[in-house]
């Protein structure tokens, strides 16, 4: 049975226009369909472990939204730090969007706290949970948050990155292209806009309807991502082959245009998870489009693993991040009050 739309009070916010092209966009399957079925993730770690050479102060476990317990973040900051405000790197969780916690963030991201940076991880509603865009409200949000309470947890609103892994770069990449767009659902954060000045995306979806296309040839059985099992498609709520206009509506390429934060994109050449012409397809886009935009691609490495905390990639990170947020190259977020909404082709995604 179709779902049916209704927006009510909503009808001026992309969450409407956007809910009901994924619910009811003409295709037999909603995602009460496919997710009814959905495997519910196992019981996530509930402590951070790490090892990094600082002493750290946590605050741990705030709430930036009430819809759910996992709409939660925490902040590391270091115990001896400067009186000036800290740029932050923002960390997104992987999992395929149906697993994974701000517990599993990795100890050498935690590791930039000693470099003077804050580091905050954060938590999102699962595909399980809630369809997409809900992941991508949830990372916006959680921005608009520290930008209002950035005098209490000694955050520097105007240096801002996002950094994520797989689904957590797929996040990413759409925080930084749709920072500026829409209108949150929490009355409190109207005024804050999502922008960031920074993408950090590692081995992410970056458009749904290519990667089928894209295994390289030692894939032996590469994942098919056109199925209701997907996880891809449990996160737009139903079959991508079905609902290609759902998956076009969550693929980062919709969204590529002029002006978008600096990039810096990274993949596995063995990567049989996310084929790393995933990344090389949005690097051509946002080059394009005439965006400061940087790929590595690494010939040995596949989808995580112990090389990609090698030093080696680790330094191009560190690199990038000090240039755009310390450095010349620094480029403002953006006020963190929210400007007007830009002007859009018909039909783009008028993300919050």
């Amino acid at each position: 049975m179709r779902r049916p739309c209704y927006v009510r009070s909503m009808h001026r916010s992309w969450l409407a226009f956007l809910c009901c092209s994924i619910a009811c966009g003409g295709n037999s399957r909603t995602s009460t369909d496919s997710q009814e079925d959905a495997p519910k993730p196992r019981t996530e770690e509930k402590t951070f472990n790490f090892n990094i050479p600082c002493e750290v102060d946590v605050s741990e476990r705030l709430a930036y939204a009430p819809q759910s317990e996992r709409q939660v973040l925490s902040v590391f900051v270091r115990k001896h730090r400067p009186a000036k405000r800290l740029p932050v790197i923002v960390w997104i969780h992987g999992g395929g969007w149906a697993g994974g916690s701000r517990y599993s963030v990795d100890e050498w991201a935690l590791a930039e706290v000693c470099r003077g940076y804050a580091v905050v991880s954060v938590d999102y509603r699962l595909s399980w949970e809630a369809p997409f865009p809900a992941q991508l409200e949830d990372v916006k949000n959680a921005i608009r948050f520290l930008k209002k309470n950035a005098w209490k947890y000694h955050l520097d609103s105007q240096r801002m990155a996002v950094w994520g892994a797989s689904a957590g770069g797929h996040l990413a990449s759409l925080t930084g292209m749709t920072g500026d767009f829409g209108d949150p659902d929490i009355t409190e954060l109207h005024k804050y806009s999502a922008r960031v000045n920074v993408v950090v995306a590692w081995w992410a979806p970056s458009n749904f309807l290519t990667i089928a296309d894209q295994w390289p040839t030692h894939c032996a059985e590469p994942r098919d991502v056109e199925v209701a099992e997907s996880m891809e498609s449990r996160l737009v709520g139903c079959p991508i082959d079905i609902c290609k206009d759902a998956a076009r509506a969550a693929s980062p390429v919709r969204y590529v245009r002029e002006d978008l934060p600096p990039f810096l994109l990274m993949a596995g050449g063995q990567d049989c998870t996310v084929p790393a012409a995933q990344s090389n397809e949005l690097h051509q886009a946002l080059k394009t489009a005439g965006n400061d935009a940087m790929l590595h691609i690494f010939p040995s490495a596949g989808h995580g693993g112990n090389e990609w905390s090698r030093d080696y990639i680790l330094r191009k990170v560190r690199s990038f991040l000090d240039e755009h947020l310390r450095g010349s190259g620094r480029r403002a977020a953006g006020p963190d009050r929210r400007r007007a909404t830009p002007r859009r082709r018909q039909g783009d995604m008028k993300s919050s």
